[in-house]
């Protein structure tokens, strides 16, 4: 059937060589009750699980929040307006106790490797981005401002309310002029001395930490004089996958299943910063400091800003380009050259390439690694 099709089997060599969307998809637990002696094994772990673990864990859970809003909303009204350095002081260790409490209900095993941030001017933090809980690993820390998405719920009150008071950032994508304010407001706190250090997720996105995304440049281009530490995290997957795919699970969903798990193991490695070189535009920094922290944390690197036009015809990068046009973009041919089924599959989207979006210019291109430039983005929005 696919060679009686062109379009499907073009789509068919897409959905099986395209690593853009394995980014996010989860990784299935391994089976290993597979025997009679195993699988007995495996329920009495789960009832240990859910019966013992899980109420202990909760209880741990409420505590922490009980005994947090019973501290903090009185230190935020009434000793932070009378003295406000040592009210901040106050809050942050709060927000740290707090979230050092969620690690706890996970029965979270973290190790941290490298220097512990302090508060100075001219620095930033950026990490790979597995799930919204690696700012909470981060966090019972240091005391870190992140950049976050604007979220609802019980998220936004915590980020309305709680998180303001260390100097966090939130922003909408679906306000086009929030891009302008983010960047003054990430300006302005980065050469603040008094400030918590700010953390940024430069991929925008959570990805299955097996693989990490395009950084965005937003965190690389905040000047010359600032200083960027990377940092790595790397999630042990034997007991849990850490990875949170929001088009599947709320974030209550998603630390249910954390809670229910027999741990979260991980190692967050802070590298040696790194500084923009002379002349080196913000995409390179990113991607020198991406390359860094892939080799850090054992992730492989994929990007998913590569312009079909950016690759010259017939190149590896070109055809993978195409072939996430044809599966994901918007415009498909209408019509396929006769015989195009019995092709093989990068003839196929070479020539379905050329109806589909003609002929492109040529002038401006890079040849540093035919997939060098900047170009249109293969869709509008990411996973996420």
């Amino acid at each position: 059937m696919l060679d009686a099709s062109a379009p499907l089997n073009t789509a068919a060599a897409a959905i099986v060589d395209d690593s853009f969307t394995k980014c996010f998809q989860e990784s299935p637990p391994d089976a290993w009750a597979w025997n009679w002696y195993l699988f007995p094994m495996h329920y009495a772990g789960v009832a240990v699980r859910y019966c013992v673990l899980f109420p202990i864990r909760v209880a741990i859970l409420v505590g922490a929040w009980l005994l947090f809003f019973a501290t903090f909303f009185p230190v935020h009204a009434l000793l932070t307006p009378w003295n406000a350095q040592l009210g901040a002081r106050i809050e942050r260790k709060l927000c740290m106790s707090l979230c050092a409490a969620f690690v706890a209900s996970w029965t979270g095993v973290i190790k941290y490797h490298g220097p512990r941030p302090v508060q100075k001017a001219n620095q930033v933090y950026v990490a790979n981005h597995t799930s919204m809980i690696d700012f909470i690993v981060l966090e019972q820390w240091a005391p870190f401002a992140v950049i976050m998405q604007k979220h609802k719920g019980w998220v936004g009150f915590c980020q309305d309310h709680i998180l303001n008071a260390l100097g966090c950032v939130w922003f909408n994508r679906a306000e086009s002029k929030d891009k302008l304010v983010l960047k003054r407001k990430m300006r302005a706190h980065v050469t603040n001395p008094d400030s918590n250090p700010l953390l940024i997720f430069p991929e925008g996105t959570c990805v299955n930490n097996r693989y990490t995304v395009q950084f965005k440049k937003g965190a690389f281009d905040l000047g010359e004089d600032v200083l960027v530490y990377p940092v790595a995290i790397h999630y042990n997957k034997t007991f849990v996958d850490a990875f949170w795919n929001s088009k599947r699970q709320s974030f209550t969903q998603h630390l249910l299943t954390l809670m229910t798990s027999w741990a979260v193991v991980a190692d967050v490695t802070v590298l040696e910063p790194q500084r923009r070189l002379e002349n080196e535009p913000p995409e390179d920094f990113a991607a020198r400091v991406q390359m860094l922290i892939a080799e850090r944390a054992n992730l492989r690197v994929r990007s998913n800003r590569r312009s079909l036009g950016a690759a010259p015809r017939g190149s590896s990068c070109h055809v993978a380009a195409v072939r996430r046009e044809l599966v994901y973009g918007r415009r498909v041919p209408d019509r396929l050259p006769a015989g195009a089924g019995l092709l093989r599959p990068e003839r196929l989207v070479l020539q379905a390439e050329g109806l589909l979006l003609g002929r492109r210019a040529d002038e401006g291109r890079e040849e540093a690694d035919g997939c060098g430039r900047k170009g249109e983005p293969i869709a509008n929005q990411s996973p996420s």
